[in-house]
């Protein structure tokens, strides 16, 4: 499971917004509705998405049980916001 093809579909699919929780459909909001991908990410597989996105520190506080506000830059894409935090003990975006 790609990260990057993910946020390029909602890209061209003209989504506002991603959510990525461990054992749940991949959620994408399209003009105020949410599409469930058939993709369900393992614990393993949504953790690693979305600290691909964060920088040592940030994966610091987050492992340390903290929420997380940050943007990030994507190559060919535009600069998106990601919002991390804890759900029933697991990482959530």
């Amino acid at each position: 499971m790609d990260i990057k093809e993910i946020l390029k579909f909602a890209r061209d699919n003209e989504c506002s917004d991603i959510h990525i929780t461990a054992g749940t459909d991949i959620a994408m909001r399209r003009f105020g509705h949410l599409k469930y991908l058939k993709e369900v990410p393992t614990i393993a597989e949504a953790e690693s998405m979305i600290m691909s996105f964060l920088t040592d520190d940030e994966k610091a506080e987050v492992l340390a049980g903290h929420d997380l506000d940050v943007g990030y830059m994507l190559e060919d894409l535009s600069r998106i916001r990601i919002n991390v935090y804890h759900q029933r003990n697991n990482l959530a975006a």
